[in-house]
């Protein structure tokens, strides 16, 4: 194939010319394949020319392109049923009652509550079979005889996500194609969403940090908002509030009965991770610490 416009050679089917970069073919929505854009037909199937809904998609600015592919692919989460409807999760629906989320998590606190939505994210991505979290028995047995507390649960992932990316669900799943357990997904999702950037100011020894040294927290936000607005904001279909929390309670049921000890293993350590951030924003030294978590 030559480009219409500068005349390079293409070699593999594209939208746009990779020496000049100006559109030389769209995606037929019959039939998925790349065609002519100047042709009225699909050179391919020989329907009408329509040009594909995400192709068009594909050429909007960056950030905007991100937003409509995430509407495109809006579905009820269980992290942003739990965030929109608290009352329901932690109170059962009545002042007087607990609902599920407070039994394992207490008060819905703004650290309890970015706990509660981590775990249900969780719990979404294992029941609907994105991830596996492994059992606790599964822990490597050379941490715990070494004396180490152990690392977290093991985490693999078991399909591609293919929700919204800008959510929860989304951003956990992505930690989890790139680290090999709990504790350690969880804590690159709380850093990343908060945007973790301790200032360090002072000397260096072989030795360690010196008296002189001084952190300064330079995160862009909050870790608990940064948790619970991505949760809110996350894109979703309509949906009647009272079945959808419904599915989303049988969900978060299925995912501790599936197994107690994984459900409490994962709840203390959801805890443990938002308590040392808790901790850090109010002294960032605590990073000099050995033991972070």
């Amino acid at each position: 194939m030559i480009c219409r416009h500068c005349g390079g050679p293409i070699a593999v089917p594209a939208s746009r010319c990779p020496w000049c970069g100006r559109q030389v073919m769209v995606i037929c929505a019959a039939c998925k394949a790349y065609t002519d854009d100047t042709q009225e037909t699909c050179q391919v199937c020989g329907a009408p020319l329509v040009v594909d809904t995400m192709e068009r998609v594909r050429t909007l600015p960056d950030p905007l392109y991100h937003l409509v592919r995430d509407q495109a692919r809006a579905r009820l989460l269980t992290s942003t049923l739990v965030a929109l409807h608290v009352k329901t999760f932690f109170f059962g629906g009545g002042v007087q009652r607990q609902g599920l989320l407070a039994l394992l998590f207490g008060r819905p606190t703004a650290r309890a509550l970015a706990a509660a939505l981590v775990f249900a994210a969780y719990a979404h991505l294992s029941r609907e079979g994105y991830i596996v979290v492994g059992e606790p028995a599964e822990v490597d047995t050379a941490e715990v005889s070494g004396g180490q507390e152990p690392s977290g649960l093991p985490l693999r992932v078991a399909a591609t996500w293919d929700g919204p990316e800008r959510s929860l669900e989304g951003e956990l799943w992505q930690q989890a194609t790139w680290t090999r357990t709990t504790q350690a997904a969880t804590r690159a999702l709380v850093a990343r969403l908060m945007g973790f950037r301790p200032q360090v100011r002072g000397l260096r020894y072989r030795t360690g940090w010196n008296l002189r040294t001084r952190i300064t927290d330079r995160s862009e936000r909050d870790y608990a908002t940064a948790i619970v607005h991505l949760a809110r904001l996350t894109p979703r279909p309509d949906y009647e509030p009272a079945p959808a929390c419904q599915e989303a309670q049988k969900r978060l049921t299925a995912f501790i009965r599936e197994s107690p000890a994984r459900a409490k293993a994962l709840v203390r350590e959801t805890r443990s991770v938002m308590d040392w951030f808790e901790a850090y924003q109010r002294d960032p030294h605590i990073v000099l610490r050995r033991r972070q978590l």
